[in-house]
This record gives C-alpha cells, structure tokens and sequence, in this order.
C-alpha cells in the first residue's frame, strides 16, 4: 500500500487489502486536518476582526487630530435681516464674532451712520440683541428700533465672521 506525502492517507493498488484500520486511520487523519484548518481559520477571523477594531479606533483618533489641525479657527458668511428672530449657524459656538453691514456707499456724511451696523461680540448676550448658540448665533430684534447696533433689520445683509 503506498501513502499520501502529507497526511499519510492510504492509497490503495489493485493488490492491496482494504482494511478497516486503514480506513479508519485515514478518516482520523482526515478529521484533525480538517479541526486543525478550522480552529487555525477562526483565530485568523478573530485576529483579524481585533486589528479591524484597533485600525478603526486609530483611524478614528487620526481623523479627530487632522481635523483639529487643519479645521479653519473662524468661520465667515452672511445673513439677510429678517426684522424678527434669526438663527444663524455653522457648526461651533463662537469665542468672539465681527458683524458689519456694508449696504452703504460710506461717504463722509454716511460714515458716522454705517457705525450702526458695525458690532463686535464676546459675551453671552447683547441686551436683547444677539446670543451665541452651540452651534452659531441667534439674532434679535430691539422692539424699539432705536438702540444699536441694528443686527437684523428686514432686508438688509450683514456679513460676519466668527472665531472658534
């Protein structure tokens, strides 16, 4: 009888005997290959599945530093007054805010006015006019119209910029 190179399964010839040993012999060669590939292949599944995990959470702290790193510190836009109350937003509560309203031709006699729409923030809230949010500002109207800054006179546009 001559026999696998590797696992040392029978392989009969013609002349040969089948003997119940053999086969038996064989088949038991067979079976702890087969629980040897099984159990080598799971704890290639799980290594696997754990260095997905520590790549994920990896990647993860990457993202959050890069995005750290290169997110702008500021953010500049524009609103258009709505005479009432205005939310603006976008995406991080401001440290320190410029707003101004550029709708005049500032001549000389318009200079001093245009001041009335020119305002810088810092704290919590303006009187009645302006608070900071989570994520932006929220803008009000003075119900008197006489107070200033004007921030959100229906119509106008106001450009801001604010600081992280």
């Amino acid at each position: 009888m001559n026999y696998t190179q590797h696992y040392m399964l029978p392989q009969w010839v013609p002349e040969d005997r089948i003997l119940m040993k053999d086969f038996n012999n064989a088949m038991s060669n067979i079976d702890l290959v087969v629980a040897n590939t099984t159990a080598l292949a799971l704890e290639v599944k799980d290594t696997a599945i754990g260095a997905r995990a520590t790549a994920d959470t990896a990647k993860s702290k990457a993202d959050a530093a890069f995005d750290r790193a290169v997110r702008p510190h500021f953010y500049a836009g524009t609103y258009t007054g709505n005479g009432d109350h205005l939310i603006v937003t976008f995406g991080f509560k401001p440290k320190f805010l410029l707003i101004y309203s550029p709708d005049s031709t500032l001549t000389a006699s318009e200079y001093i006015e245009n001041f009335k729409y020119f305002f810088a923030y810092s704290g919590k809230k303006v009187l009645y006019q302006l608070e900071l949010s989570d994520t932006g500002f929220d803008v009000y109207v003075d119900p008197d119209r006489d107070r200033f800054p004007i921030l959100n006179e229906r119509g106008r546009v106001y450009e801001y910029i604010a600081f992280q």
